[in-house]
């Protein structure tokens, strides 16, 4: 049986993702946060070297619209969650080769591309830090604020949670939902029976299980702005592999988040689908 495994940054280049492919059926499935990693580097053999492995077996990789595309996505239409994925993968990356080829070679329009590229991905990554300074990082101690004491301490022994516990971290999940839907306007509040399917539902509950983390962890004050930053696209990653069969990472922070949302959304989804 194939599985379709999202991968993260560290993994495209692994023998584990090779060995991986070399089965035949299975499929890797990169979401738009790996081509910004490679190229935030601005380096020409760093981008040489990002398709070492997945050059080989171009039919079995699957690539992702970006986040802000999938968040648009309907889940009730008939082509969710295909429409997901782009199209044509194989061709681009032959491509991606010939255009690397051209770089190396000095050829004008390859190299400036590549500089483009390199601009895009330094400017969302600035973009990212900027996100978790004003937004990310004082929101933090806001949605804490919603826990008790108590609670709080059963956080912190990793103590299962009351059932106020979870009606809080769920229903403040969707209001979480409800806030970044209404801001993007493209798609109306749905009932929690398809709002679990969106990006926007499952991001929201990320949020929600990277908090719960923070709590854990002591509530800590949170100097380096950049490990906030890294922690949202472990998130982006964790959120796509809840549409597939898991996430490849050596990273057990990354792991861990990924499978607790995973499992966050699978009651969401049961409480959902009996209402």
């Amino acid at each position: 049986m194939s599985a379709h495994i999202v991968i993260d940054s560290n993994m495209v280049q692994s023998s584990e993702l090779f060995e991986f492919l070399s089965d035949g059926a299975n499929i890797a499935v990169l979401p738009d946060y790996v081509w910004t990693e490679c190229y935030k580097q601005a380096s020409l053999p760093a981008v040489r070297a990002f398709p070492s492995v997945i050059r080989n077996f171009p039919h079995q990789i699957v690539v992702l619209r970006s986040g802000k595309e999938i968040a648009a996505l309907d889940p009730r239409s008939e082509r969710f969650p295909q429409a997901l994925e782009l199209e044509n993968v194989a061709y681009d990356i032959r491509e991606m080769e010939i255009a690397l080829d051209q770089a190396e070679n000095g050829a004008d329009h390859a190299l400036a591309q590549l500089r483009e590229q390199w601009e895009h991905a330094g400017a969302t990554m600035n973009d990212m830090l900027k996100a978790a300074e004003e937004d990310i990082h004082p929101s933090l101690p806001e949605l804490a604020a919603i826990f008790t004491a108590d609670e709080l301490g059963r956080c912190r022994r990793k103590e299962k949670y009351t059932p106020s516990m979870t009606e809080k971290v769920f229903g403040n999940a969707y209001e979480i939902y409800v806030e970044l839907t209404e801001s993007d306007g493209r798609l109306p509040v749905l009932p929690p029976r398809f709002a679990v399917q969106t990006f926007y539902y499952r991001f929201a509950l990320g949020v929600m299980m990277h908090c719960i983390w923070w709590i854990r962890n002591g509530s800590q004050p949170i100097s380096r702005l950049e490990r906030l930053r890294n922690d949202y696209v472990d998130l982006g990653f964790a959120v796509c592999a809840t549409y597939y069969d898991g996430l490849m990472t050596r990273d057990a922070k990354a792991a861990r988040m990924h499978d607790e949302l995973a499992n966050a959304l699978r009651f969401a989804s049961q409480v959902a689908a009996s209402t």
